[in-house]
């Protein structure tokens, strides 16, 4: 499953619901932090599961 769809599936669990620009926007800012953590260590998030529960907290 990707990172969306795992977005808009814990979103619903947690009674959050996500517009598509909405997840296309925090797919992008994951996408860009994953490039970016490649350089420079700016967080302990790798995976789509991690990230999703912290985009909904």
């Amino acid at each position: 499953m990707d990172f969306t769809a795992i977005l808009a599936e814990k979103g619903r669990k947690d009674g959050l619901y996500f517009n598509s620009g909405q997840l296309a926007q925090v797919t992008k800012y994951y996408e860009l932090l994953l490039r970016g953590n490649k350089v420079m260590n700016l967080t302990a998030i790798t995976g789509p599961e991690e990230a999703s529960v912290k985009a909904c907290d």
